[in-house]
């Protein structure tokens, strides 16, 4: 089995981000926020908590999911104007392009050659479910 160096990993990082970068490119700068984004921008003069963030309630009280409660949060409490939401928007192709080369590199390690494992891993990265996390800044879907 051919082990990939750590430099083989960053480029493998590098052309899934690329990649995913020139897909979700338009999404980026959409001067829109949908239906469950505007929460964001519903307290604006104070500071903001995660109690005050419908959705944080209904994924840890309802759901049971903290972990994912707490990206939530996260993002709710740093997002201040539309400016903020292209930010979080590269981070969660940043964390989809970190789980393509994850990807990438377990279908290597399985005997797959590294253009094979790039045709299918990469697809799966860009399909509507996907480009939902990236439109709306949906964290935990990024990253499961």
């Amino acid at each position: 089995m051919v082990q990939i160096n750590i430099k083989q990993q960053v480029m493998i990082f590098f052309i899934s981000l690329l990649i995913l970068f020139l897909m979700y490119a338009p999404s980026l700068w959409i001067d829109n926020a949908h239906h469950d984004v505007i929460r964001h921008f519903k307290i604006t003069n104070t500071p903001k908590n995660c109690f005050d963030d419908p959705q944080f309630g209904w994924i840890v009280g309802f759901l049971g999911r903290p972990f994912a409660g707490l990206f939530e949060c996260l993002v709710f409490i740093n997002i201040h104007s539309y400016s903020d939401l292209i930010i979080w928007r590269l981070v969660v192709i940043i964390l989809l392009a970190l789980t393509n080369t994850i990807l990438v590199l377990i279908l290597k390690s399985n005997n797959i050659g590294i253009v094979k494992a790039f045709i299918i891993s990469t697809p799966i990265f860009i399909l509507p479910g996907a480009l939902n996390s990236v439109f709306m800044i949906n964290i935990p879907n990024a990253i499961s």
